[in-house]
């Protein structure tokens, strides 16, 4: 898809993810990296730039994918969730336990508005 239009956000997104699925984190860096060049307000993109970053360690970068796309989604629950793992990584736990709680009340907003116990 990308080399029938090679200024398609979605097409770098869809190799990002792509590439994500096989384990090749770098590549998927450098597709989701092209995919926000070409649409800055892709909330999808950033989250999987995160996702991609923090598979490879990269944790503060991935912190700062993650909060590009819970400012522009800020409904996100995945978005939310993977800040918080990245926090948590850099060792900003404060951070990263209130990354969790506003995931955890996204998620019970779109579970009939409730949260659950654990294990329940």
């Amino acid at each position: 898809a990308v080399e029938l239009d090679g200024n398609s956000a979605e097409a770098y997104r869809g190799l990002g993810r792509a590439l994500s699925e096989l384990g090749r984190n770098e590549e998927a860096v450098q597709a989701y990296g092209r995919a926000v060049e070409l649409d800055g307000n892709s909330a999808e993109a950033y989250r999987g730039l995160g996702r991609a970053l923090s598979e490879l360690g990269r944790n503060e970068e991935a912190v700062q994918a993650y909060g590009r796309a819970v400012e522009l989604d800020g409904n996100s629950a995945e978005a939310y969730r993977g800040l918080g793992r990245a926090l948590a990584l850099t060792g900003r736990l404060a951070e990263a336990l209130e990354s969790h709680r506003r995931a955890d009340e996204i998620r019970g907003r779109h579970d009939g508005g409730h949260l659950d116990p654990p294990g329940i």
